[in-house]
C-alpha cells in the first residue's frame, strides 16, 4: 500500500472493503491505495507519491470539524451534510448509505464499516416503513382490521 496525493482531476476513492466511493481531488490530503493503483495514477500524472498525512483520515482539507449525524436523522439534513462534505447524493440512497458515505469522508467508525453494511442489508426490507412519519398509531401487536367484500352497487 502506498500513499498518493491527487494533483489533477478527481479520483473516485473507495476504501478497502467499502461500497462507497468518495471523490478525492488536489484539495484532499494524501490517502492510501494499493501499489498497482498508485503506480497507474502516478504514471498517468493524476497523482504523486506522498508521505502519510499527520492525521489518518480521508477528511477534506476544507472541513474544520466532524458534524454530528446518524441514520435516524431526516434525509434532507443528511443530504445537506453530504453536499457540505463534497459528496453527491444519488437518487435512491438510503439514510444508512448516506451515513456510510459521511463516515468515509470524516474517518468515523473505520472498524465498524462491515458491521454497518451487514446490519443495513438485513434491515433493507423494513426501510420503507421507517421513513413514514404518518404511521403514528400503528402498533406491531395489533392485527389489521378484517375487511369483507360487499356486493357491487348497481
Amino acid at each position: 500500500m502506498k500513499y498518493i496525493k491527487i494533483i489533477r482531476g478527481t479520483y473516485g476513492y473507495r476504501k478497502e472493503g467499502s461500497r462507497i466511493t468518495v471523490p478525492m481531488s488536489r484539495t484532499d490530503p494524501p490517502f492510501e491505495v494499493s501499489n498497482d493503483v498508485a503506480k497507474d495514477l502516478v504514471e498517468r500524472k493524476i497523482a504523486v507519491y506522498a508521505d502519510p498525512p499527520k492525521e489518518k483520515s480521508a477528511r477534506p482539507a476544507s472541513a474544520k470539524e466532524t458534524p454530528e449525524y446518524n441514520a435516524d436523522m431526516n434525509a434532507n439534513i443528511l443530504k445537506e451534510l453530504m453536499a457540505s462534505a463534497g459528496l453527491k447524493y444519488k437518487v435512491g440512497m438510503t439514510r444508512a448509505e448516506m451515513v456510510a458515505a459521511l463516515d468515509v469522508v470524516y474517518g468515523v467508525g473505520d472498524s465498524d464499516d462491515s458491521e454497518d453494511s451487514e446490519e443495513f442489508e438485513n434491515s433493507e426490507d423494513s426501510e420503507d416503513s421507517e421513513d413514514s412519519d404518518d404511521s403514528e398509531d400503528s402498533d406491531d401487536d395489533e392485527s389489521p382490521p378484517e375487511v369483507n367484500a360487499e356486493e357491487p352497487v348497481s
